[in-house]
């Protein structure tokens, strides 16, 4: 029997293995992309996006107030009491705004 050291991995195991990683990463982070888009698209999500209206912060003061989204934020929805105004106070009142928003429609178009 012959004792032989450890060979070192060879150059081509370790580039399979960091790829292998570099894939993995870029599937993990796909897939959080998706839940995220999928939770945004929920009612904790739509009220968590309530929420973060007014901390919007816009260079000219314009500042942003809703009671409600009803339906998807990726398609038909309904923003219910929006508000809209500046430093010096409110400005416009929507009772019942109707968007309908498809972003991914932007892909497919040339």
């Amino acid at each position: 029997m012959t004792d032989e050291a450890p060979s070192a991995p060879r150059r081509g195991h370790l580039f399979a293995r960091l790829l292998s990683f570099f894939v993995a990463g870029v599937l993990l982070l796909a897939v959080l992309g998706f839940i995220a888009v999928k939770w945004l698209d929920s009612d904790s999500g739509r009220a968590f996006i309530i929420k973060q209206l007014p901390r919007l912060e816009v260079e000219i003061g314009l500042t942003l107030r809703a009671s409600r989204i009803d339906g998807s934020i990726f398609g038909k929805a309904v923003i219910h009491d929006l508000e809209i105004g500046d430093p010096t106070g409110k400005f416009a009142e929507v009772p019942e705004l109707q968007v309908d928003w498809r972003p991914l429609d932007f892909i497919g178009r040339s």
